[in-house]
């Protein structure tokens, strides 16, 4: 269950079939009083394409991720079946609860326990911060300038038009949730995960809205170029295949790092989405591009299972090659035959 999501889902489907019934009612009383065919027909017609639109509206968001991304210290089950395995002569006798109370004492020491939940307007500001702050060298180059305010605004606009159902907006990213024993939970960092799946609806509602939204951000008409360069960075990365999901953002808040979440929030994408342990969308790999010179980063995706991708999709040029400090792109990959 994902609350926005659901709860847009009804909302729609409330107006909607509220205004038809509304005009099939007063189309019945105008049939009886004999008054008003024209005013029939038009009510009957205007259904049609609000039934359409809605059919579309509620089919393009069930088919969003609804992740139920957590874990546990004594999750997932893999640890047992690795435990069996390794201690095959001792755990022949165990039930898998026994085996679960081994592996959560074992694994107690440092464990970070996370969960996740789908961005909601409140987490824009954060998710700017990081977005920025990471991956800035995108959006400078996207736009065109190193003005803070401006990319502030402009990546704002990106994450909240269209209602945050956009291409880019804030409902396609989840927060990490992180919590200390008696604590509550609290936004440790985020993800962005890309399906092979595509909307429709939305990104037609994104064309009309965002060219008007990032003219107010930049304070200026000259988006044609903000086009270009978007398609050419959208043309250096992998698109997500069939069976695939491709981790496109993992950021950790600064006053959440080195503590052990980056690799508990690794740990949790791979048992989610490899191992099925996940509501709705299921993988048989899980692909990533990482920069040459981030070594903290390829050590942790290393550390977690990830290899180089044997064949990677083929993409264009890197726009970024000519930066400095950031390398060439490595592709990356978690896969069922290779975990």
């Amino acid at each position: 269950y994902d609350y926005p999501v659901e709860r847009r889902i009804q909302l729609v489907n409330t107006l909607v079939f509220s205004y038809l019934a509304l005009a099939l009612s007063v189309s019945a009383y105008l049939w009886i009083t004999h008054s008003g065919e024209r005013i029939i027909y038009v009510l009957i017609a205007s259904t049609y394409p609000l039934l359409l639109i809605n059919m579309a509206h509620s089919e393009e968001l069930s088919l969003m991720p609804k992740f139920l991304l957590k874990n546990a210290p004594d999750a997932p089950d893999r640890l047992v079946q690795r435990f069996r395995a390794d201690f095959f002569r001792a755990a022949s006798g165990m039930a898998d609860d026994d085996i679960k109370k081994i592996v959560s004492q074992t694994t107690a020491k440092g464990f970070k326990a996370l969960k996740t939940r789908r961005a909601r307007s409140r987490d824009v500001d954060r998710v700017v911060d990081g977005l920025l702050r990471e991956f800035g060298y995108v959006f400078e180059y996207i736009f065109h300038t190193k003005d803070a305010p401006k990319l502030n605004r402009a990546v704002r606009a990106l994450l909240t038009v269209a209602g945050g159902f956009g291409s880019f907006g804030y409902m396609n990213f989840y927060l990490l949730l992180g919590a200390e024993p008696g604590q509550a939970p609290q936004p440790v960092g985020f993800i962005k995960l890309e399906t092979p799946r595509r909307y429709h609806l939305y990104r037609c509602i994104e064309v009309i809205l965002l060219p008007l939204a990032l003219a107010v951000a930049l304070r200026s008409l000259r988006l044609f170029g903000v086009w270009q360069r978007a398609q050419n960075v959208a043309a250096s990365q992998e698109i997500a295949e069939k069976e695939e999901i491709h981790l496109t953002y993992l950021s950790i808040f600064p006053e959440f790092r080195n503590q052990g979440f980056g690799c508990a929030a690794m740990t949790m994408i791979v048992n989610a989405l490899v191992h099925n342990v996940t509501n709705d969308v299921a993988a048989d790999r899980l692909t990533l591009v990482v920069r040459e010179k981030n070594l903290h980063a390829q050590a942790l995706f290393r550390q977690v299972g990830f290899v180089p991708r044997s064949a990677p999709a083929e993409a264009s040029a890197d726009p970024f090659s000519d930066l400095e400090g950031i390398g060439k792109p490595i592709a990356l990959e978690y896969s069922r035959g290779k975990s």
